[in-house]
């Protein structure tokens, strides 16, 4: 792509637009963080009664530990922390999600990229 000025327009170097697109990517990531915080917490009121009751409580904080790791996720990628915040995210992806498992695999495809491309 050739970078010359038309007469009469300013030259735009592509800096701003990669900038443009990194925030674009951050914000689509950040809700994802979000959405998959709540996602945890309305799957573990949802399935609560059916977790065997030896298991219920190790399902429950870890649900819970999960869904704080992917809202730090959110406000770590708000800080510009993308590493960090890609590093929660895959934590966040052992989040118990029963026949929902394929959501864990997108969150850890976030994750990875979150940490590689930062």
């Amino acid at each position: 792509m050739n970078h010359t000025p038309r007469p009469g327009h300013p030259t735009v170097s592509p800096a701003p637009r990669r900038r443009v697109r990194r925030h674009r990517a951050t914000v689509i990531a950040g809700c994802y963080a979000v959405a998959w915080t709540g996602f945890g917490l309305a799957n573990l009121v949802a399935t609560g009664d059916r977790i065997n009751s030896d298991a219920r409580l190790l399902v429950s904080v870890v649900t819970v530990a999960c869904t704080i790791a992917a809202g730090a996720s959110a406000v770590l990628l708000r800080r510009g922390w993308p590493r960090a915040a890609g590093a929660c995210l895959l934590l966040s992806s052992a989040m118990p999600t029963f026949l929902w498992y394929p959501l864990n695999l997108v969150t850890i495809v976030v994750g990875v990229a979150l940490i590689v491309t930062a």
